[in-house]
């Protein structure tokens, strides 16, 4: 039985590939992610005992989701900014897993606007979601550990018996993400009004000139 473009369940299916700009749904999906990973970690932290690898996909869906997030901060700003167009956002940040990296560019970009130059509250966020990306970046720099037992060279993926908080990580993130969805969502409007401003500018011009 098909399970897309044909079931005939009313309930229970999801769109996906329906908006006109693929790189503003950064946000979407990190929320998917991070929306996954909270519901395993809730159930997984309220039972009894669990196996070790029932928390593996749980910590890979945070740190996807912190990614994703990233991705969708730095991608939002430089559009606003002017600095890329779609196809140069999606060809500069699409294979990037690196989190220090991707943190350093969403920083960047940030401060490049001014609505956050010289912001305190700003700064103390970026603070701490440093020290998250740098943990992660600490026990899975390349998005492997979590996925596959090995690297690409076939060592060893992770540290040896490494121990990971699935309560600690589902916490702080409960943290982290309503700031991250508002600087997502703040990016989205700006670059709406903006878009829009654009459209009436050149529909003047165009009658001007006409």
């Amino acid at each position: 039985m098909p399970f897309y473009n044909g079931s005939s369940r009313a309930y229970g299916n999801i769109v996906i590939g329906f908006t006109q700009l693929p790189m503003a749904d950064f946000a979407a999906y990190a929320r998917g992610y991070y929306n996954a990973a909270r519901l395993l970690a809730d159930t997984l932290v309220n039972r009894p005992g669990y196996p070790d690898y029932d928390g593996y996909p749980i910590v890979y869906l945070y740190r996807q989701s912190l990614e994703l997030f990233l991705k969708g901060i730095i991608y939002g700003a430089a559009r606003i900014l002017q600095l890329v167009s779609e196809e140069e956002g999606l060809r500069r940040i699409h294979n990037i897993h690196n989190l220090p990296k991707l943190y350093a560019l969403a920083q960047e970009v940030l401060r490049r606007m001014p609505k956050f130059r010289d912001d305190p509250s700003l700064d103390a966020f970026l603070d701490q979601l440093q020290m998250v990306v740098h943990e992660f970046h600490e026990i899975d720099p390349s998005s492997y550990v979590f996925r596959y037992p090995i690297d690409p060279k076939g060592k060893r993926a992770s540290q040896h018996h490494l121990v990971v908080s699935i309560g600690d990580i589902r916490d702080t993130f409960t943290f982290l993400v309503p700031h991250l969805e508002a600087l997502t969502t703040y990016l989205a409007v700006e670059r709406d009004d903006l878009g829009e401003a654009a459209w009436c500018l050149q529909e003047f011009f165009g009658e001007d000139g006409a």
